[in-house]
């Protein structure tokens, strides 16, 4: 387990709202840690009441717009849902889904577009998962759980503070990195053929990059090192013929290249939480 993860692991399932009064109405603040059940709906479709970013620290899956827009998402993802936007979301049912949710008041966001912190042209960024990110994060539902009313103003400046910080870390991994061109080409080389066993250093040879280099540059980009990411590759495509229902478990087996249905469901079990039956059972 990696620090990263180690620090996700601690981060507790916490809610804080507050009811704050606002050019002659009352208006809601929230800030909170939500992890995905497998017992919740996998897909939600729905149209915004008000302005909410989520900020997905651990999971994936997809997102629709309001505009048919779609875009992955995957740890390190922010989504700017604003008031009247309809939209789908898609978790995958892996058991690993964490979010962080902030909803702001009207007058406030209105604020905040008018300085260009915010913007409904830019409803996805990628600032990617941090230490700094997840404790400006921490630090915000702790002190609108606990702070007087008369302080809330300090926590409005608070979620200013970090909107602004997740869309530099935004900015910031949207330059192009010197080694980046060849991140992607090794990822789409070890997205194809999942069904395939192959000796990954010997694959990427051909990128002019010696393999301990590369490995380090993937996992510092990619948040997993190559061996890891082939492998959640393989488990996503299971997942995925699991949940259409045609093959049996010892054929997805099979179609994606195990010996045994015992490895294959070993590993599906460490990577899900669940046995390839049980993820069919709550899939279908």
């Amino acid at each position: 387990m990696t620090d990263l993860d180690a620090l996700l692991a601690e981060l507790p399932a916490q809610r804080a709202y507050r009811t704050l009064g606002v050019s002659g109405r009352e208006d809601t603040l929230s800030a909170m840690f939500l992890p995905f059940g497998m017992d919740k709906a996998r897909r939600v479709s729905n149209v915004q009441g008000k302005y909410a970013l989520l900020y997905l620290l651990r999971g994936s899956g997809d997102y629709t717009g309001p505009d048919g827009e779609r875009a992955p998402l995957e740890p390190g993802s922010v989504l700017h849902r604003f008031k009247g936007d309809r939209f789908t979301l898609d978790r995958r049912r892996d058991g690993q889904w964490l979010e962080f949710a902030l909803v702001l008041p009207d007058i406030f966001v209105e604020a905040l577009c008018a300085l260009g912190t915010l913007s409904p042209g830019t409803r996805v960024q990628v600032p990617g998962v941090s230490p700094l990110l997840i404790e400006q994060c921490r630090r915000l539902v702790r002190q609108l759980g606990a702070a007087p009313g008369h302080e809330l103003g300090r926590v409005l400046a608070d979620a200013h503070a970090l909107l602004v910080s997740l869309a530099e870390a935004s900015r910031e991994r949207a330059r192009p990195a010197p080694h980046a061109v060849i991140v992607r080409k090794a990822r789409r080389l070890l997205e194809q053929h999942p069904e395939l066993r192959f000796d990954i250093p010997e694959t990427i040879a051909g990128l002019g990059i010696g393999y301990e280099r590369f490995r380090k540059l993937f996992k510092l980009h990619v948040g997993y090192a190559p061996k890891e990411y082939r492998l959640r590759q393989r488990i996503n495509a299971a997942q995925r013929l699991l949940g259409e229902g045609n093959l049996s478990v010892k054929e997805v087996a099979a179609r994606l290249g195990y010996p045994e249905v015992a490895g294959f469901s070993k590993q599906f079990r460490q990577y899900t939480g669940v046995s390839p039956s049980g993820f069919r059972r709550i899939s279908g």
